[in-house]
């Protein structure tokens, strides 16, 4: 508890955080380790994103504001994605 860290919220209740172990780890590879964290769990994001938009696109409860936020979240993360994918395959 109070460590600085990265990582991600899955949803309410659910995130994952990166922690430096400052014994073992330097600055520079804990900042390398965090990139490939978050790359990690990319692909399970786009996926949870696009379910939540499929269920809630049409709900008049959710404002319309919130639902163009998502999808520009979810095309920024398909973009990354698809940056990490073309890096990889080089």
């Amino acid at each position: 508890m109070g460590k600085f860290g990265t990582g991600f919220v899955l949803s309410r209740g659910t995130d994952f955080k990166l922690v430096r172990g400052e014994d073992f780890e330097t600055k520079e590879k804990f900042k390398e380790r965090s990139k490939e964290f978050i790359a990690q769990f990319r692909p399970l994001l786009i996926k949870k994103k696009e379910e939540w938009l499929e269920l809630n696109r049409n709900n008049p409860e959710i404002k319309k504001k919130k639902i163009k936020n998502m999808e520009k979240t979810i095309a920024k993360l398909k973009s990354l994605e698809n940056k990490r994918i073309a890096k990889t395959a080089k």
